[in-house]
C-alpha cells in the first residue's frame, strides 16, 4: 500500500510543525497502537500507520469515514455512548472492528478528549490482544460461563477455602482437628445453597463463619472421617449441618479436594436436603425395635416365611417352646417343621392383610409332634413379594383334632449343618 508522509497520514493536510510537534508526530505514526482521531459526529479525522494496517485501508480512504463503516453494531453504539459522553473516558472497552473485506478485529480500546483545531475531538487507542491477552480473555468468559451455571443451578453447591492448609500428613485424628480448627472461609456458594440453609437475602455467607453451618459433631467427625478413607472424593455421604435459624439439617454431600503437596487447600461440593428421610427413618427404626420387643414377649412360636416355605424370621418361642435354633433355619425350607403344602395353597383365597386359622401339627426338636392352632396372615412387599405369618397355639394333647387337620411331618427333620447342609 502506498505511504504518505506522516504528517499527511496523521494530520489529513501537511503543514509546517515545529521539531518537538514533528518528534511527537512520528511517535503517534509509528506507534504499534491503533490510532484514530475521530470528531464527536463520529466520523475519522485522521489516523496512524498501525490504524491504516489493522482497517487495511489507506488513510485517504479512512478520512471522512463515519465508525459504522469501522466496527461492528454493538461496538458502533459503544463508540457513540462514549462520543456523546454517556460513557466514561479513558476506561478500556472492547470493540470489533471491521478492516476492508469485512472481517472483525478484536481489540481493546481506549478515548480520551481533546482539542483538534479549536473543536472537540476524541482520540481512540486501541491494541491487538496477544496470546496472554486472548488467554485471559478466554479464561474470564469461561469463568463467566461457569458461574452462571453454578449461580442458577437448582443443586445448592458449596466450596470451602482454607486459608491454613491443612496438613494431611499427620493421624486421622490430626487431620480432622485441622479441618474443624484450621482457618478457613467459604468461597463460592450459591443461590440454592443459600436458600436451603435458611439464610437472609441480604446475608453474605462468605462473610459467615463456615462452624456456624458445619459445625465439630461426632456426626462430622464420622464424616470427615469417610472422606478421608476414601481418599478425599465421596458421593452421597451424610454429615449433620445447622440452618442459619439453627435447627439440624441432616445433609448427603458429594465431595471433592483441592490437595497439592500433602495439603488440602479447597473442598467443593453438592448437598441434599435428607431430614424428613432421616427422620422417617429414625422413627422407622424405631418401630422396628418396639415391634420386636413386642414379638420377643409373645409367648407363642411365630414364624415368617416366603411363598416357598423359606423361614425368614421367627421369635424366641421358636427355640423355647420347639427347641429349634432360628439361626439354623434362617433362609431353610420349614415344611419338615410345619406341613406347609395346605397353608400355602390358601395363598389363593386370601388378599393382603387377611387371615386364615386351622389346626394341624409340628415337629419339636427332640422328634415329637404338638398339635397346633395356626393362623396365618398374608402380607406383600414391593420388593419381597408375598410372606406369611404364622402364630403356632400349642394345644393340649388331649383336645380333638378336626378331620381337615394337616398331615403331619412325614420324619424329623436335621437342624442344618454349618456348612449349609441338612434341613
Amino acid at each position: 500500500m502506498p505511504r504518505r508522509p506522516a504528517a499527511q497520514r496523521w494530520k489529513g493536510t501537511a503543514m509546517p510543525i515545529a521539531a518537538r510537534e514533528d518528534a511527537l508526530e512520528i511517535l503517534a505514526d509509528r506507534a504499534p497502537v491503533l490510532m484514530l482521531l475521530l470528531s464527536e459526529e463520529g466520523r475519522v479525522l485522521a489516523c496512524n500507520a498501525e490504524a491504516e494496517r489493522i482497517l487495511g485501508r489507506t488513510s485517504a480512504e479512512l478520512l471522512d469515514l463515519e465508525i459504522g463503516a469501522l466496527a461492528s453494531p454493538a461496538s458502533c453504539a459503544r463508540l457513540r455512548a462514549l462520543l456523546s459522553g454517556r460513557a466514561e473516558e479513558n476506561e478500556p472497552v472492547e470493540l470489533e472492528l471491521r478492516n476492508r473485506d469485512g472481517t472483525e478485529v478484536s481489540v481493546e480500546a481506549r478515548a480520551r478528549a481533546v482539542s483538534w483545531r479549536g473543536r472537540r475531538a476524541w482520540c481512540l487507542a486501541a491494541l491487538e490482544p496477544g496470546a496472554l491477552s486472548r488467554r485471559l480473555r478466554e479464561v474470564t468468559r469461561s469463568y463467566d460461563v461457569l458461574r452462571g451455571l453454578v449461580e442458577t443451578s437448582c443443586e445448592p453447591m458449596w466450596c470451602i477455602e482454607y486459608a491454613e492448609p491443612v496438613d494431611l500428613g499427620g493421624t486421622d485424628r490430626e487431620i480432622i482437628r485441622q479441618v474443624f480448627e484450621n482457618e478457613c472461609y467459604w468461597g463460592v456458594c450459591n443461590r440454592a445453597f443459600t436458600r436451603l440453609y435458611n439464610l437472609p437475602d441480604d446475608l453474605d455467607i462468605r462473610r459467615q463463619p463456615v462452624n456456624l453451618y458445619f459445625p465439630r459433631s461426632p456426626e462430622n467427625e464420622a464424616f470427615v472421617q469417610q472422606l478421608i478413607d476414601a481418599g478425599f472424593a465421596i458421593d452421597d455421604v451424610l454429615s449433620l449441618d445447622v440452618r442459619h435459624d439453627g435447627r439440624a439439617m441432616y445433609v448427603e454431600n458429594t465431595v471433592r479436594c483441592d490437595i497439592r503437596d500433602g495439603k488440602l487447600y479447597r473442598m467443593w461440593g453438592t448437598v441434599r436436603d435428607v431430614t424428613q428421610f432421616k427422620r422417617t427413618q429414625n422413627k422407622l427404626v424405631q418401630m422396628e425395635h418396639q415391634y420386636r420387643d413386642i414379638l420377643t414377649a409373645v409367648p407363642d412360636p411365630i414364624l415368617v416365611f416366603d411363598r416357598n416355605g423359606l423361614l425368614k424370621a421367627a421369635n424366641p418361642a421358636f427355640e423355647q417352646l420347639l427347641g429349634w435354633k432360628v439361626g439354623e433355619w434362617l433362609g431353610r425350607d420349614v415344611s419338615g417343621i410345619l406341613e406347609l403344602k395346605r397353608l400355602l395353597a390358601r395363598r389363593r383365597e386370601m388378599e393382603p392383610g387377611s387371615r386364615a386359622s386351622f389346626t394341624g401339627r409340628v415337629m419339636r426338636a427332640d422328634g415329637s409332634e404338638r398339635r397346633v392352632q395356626v393362623t396365618l396372615t398374608l402380607t406383600t412387599d414391593v420388593d419381597d413379594g408375598d410372606s406369611f405369618i404364622a402364630v403356632l397355639r400349642l394345644l393340649e394333647a388331649s383336645a380333638p383334632v378336626p378331620a381337615e387337620e394337616g398331615a403331619r411331618p412325614a420324619a424329623l427333620p436335621q437342624a442344618p449343618s454349618a456348612d449349609g447342609g441338612g434341613g
